[in-house]
């Protein structure tokens, strides 16, 4: 029978190379290079908001790259906020308390059936009515009002952001290495340790890098008012504001559901056992219902995650510019639509297959001897 299905995997794949190739030939045959040199065309324009600089001169490839980094932050806080909510209402709707699992309930049913659309623009609403600039909500350092939510920051928060990047990216290559060269010595072998030392080599040359500027970088930024407005600190628009709440209450409904599913399917022997050792209730969820959950809750989680990327497009509706917002802009002022969408297409696959892989390589980790896949 497991033969049968790689074979049908096979076919299946093979299907789909030739369709995937029969495509490519058949639109490149009508397309050019040449018309992808719009991109180091100046755009004339300034996207707004960016996590990356931008400027009226910048070519329209890095205006892209800097809409990209926007999806990708929103992206970011998104599954973080989306991830979290799911986790506490799975876990409050498994509960034995009828409250709070009655009430769990209802807050999914309610907001899985209000469309997310709707969801964003009602959470731009209530933004606009925040307080004004000279009326802002202070708070710790925090200044909210009606232009955004500003945070007091570093003076170069790139380069703060980047060496921790890179400490966290040398710490995990070093991790794999280090397993890799202790399995080596009792004669297994393992892959993609060389993936792991690339990693390790750019990550050491990016603290090496960076390290001199961190003193300089490290000053506090604080955000002061200044005319009618607020300056220094970092600035969180309202427009991501609300693209972030809609996707996390939206999405995070559903990812509810998924969390559910997997504590559902931890049985009653593993709860009685864990009793049985005299383990405290919240010993019973970390050390017994979390880690037997996982095996169920991942692969279904990363569907739920990818869905979270595709949905951050809807932040063109409140003037968020996410890729799809400065992609859509750069085919009307260029009349390169095919040539846009190719490269946005590329770069949503790019970013979806990495959360796949990513996801796929940690479900093979915890999985069941004898049942990775």
């Amino acid at each position: 029978m497991e033969m049968v299905l790689k074979r049908g995997s096979i076919i299946a794949m093979t299907i789909v190379a030739i369709l995937v190739v029969w495509a490519a030939v058949t639109i490149l045959s009508n397309a050019s290079l040449d018309g992808f040199r719009f991109l180091t065309d100046p755009t004339g324009w300034n996207i707004g908001y960016s996590v990356l600089p931008s400027t009226l001169d910048d070519p329209y490839w890095w205006a892209i790259l800097a809409a990209t980094s926007n999806t990708i932050f929103a992206a970011i806080v998104s599954i973080v906020c989306a991830t979290t909510l799911g986790f506490f209402l799975g876990l409050v709707r498994s509960s034995s308390n009828i409250v709070l699992s009655t009430a769990s309930r209802a807050y999914v049913d309610i907001v899985r059936n209000i469309p997310v659309i709707v969801q964003v623009m009602f959470w731009y609403a209530v933004f606009l009515y925040l307080p004004a600039s000279r009326t802002a909500i202070e708070f710790l350092g925090m200044r909210i009002s009606n232009r955004g939510f500003y945070f007091p920051s570093f003076t170069d928060n790139a380069v703060v952001f980047g060496l921790i990047l890179a400490v966290v990216a040398m710490l995990w290559s070093g991790m794999v290495l280090f397993r890799h060269f202790n399995k080596v010595s009792t004669g297994r072998t393992t892959r993609g340790h060389w993936i792991a030392v690339g990693f390790f080599l750019a990550a050491l040359a990016g603290i090496l890098t960076l390290a001199p500027q961190l003193p300089a970088a490290l000053v506090p930024d604080m955000p002061k008012k200044v005319g009618l407005n607020f300056r220094g600190g970092m600035r969180i628009p309202i427009e991501l504001a609300a693209l972030v709440a809609a996707v996390t209450f939206y999405r995070g409904a559903f990812i509810g559901e998924v969390f559910r599913g997997g504590f559902r399917a931890v049985t009653e022997n593993h709860i009685d056992a864990a009793k049985s050792l005299g383990l405290r209730p919240w010993m019973t969820v970390v050390k017994v219902r979390i880690p037997l959950a996982l095996i169920t809750i991942i692969p279904p989680l990363s569907s739920e995650l990818i869905v979270v990327v595709k949905v951050t497009s809807i932040g063109i509706l409140v003037g968020f510019n996410d890729l799809y917002a400065v992609s859509s802009v750069t085919a009307t002022i260029t009349g390169r639509a095919f040539e846009v969408l190719a490269v946005m297409v590329l770069i949503y696959l790019v970013i979806n297959f990495s959360i796949a892989q990513a996801m796929n390589a940690f479900n093979r980790r915890i999985a069941l001897p004898g049942y990775e896949t």
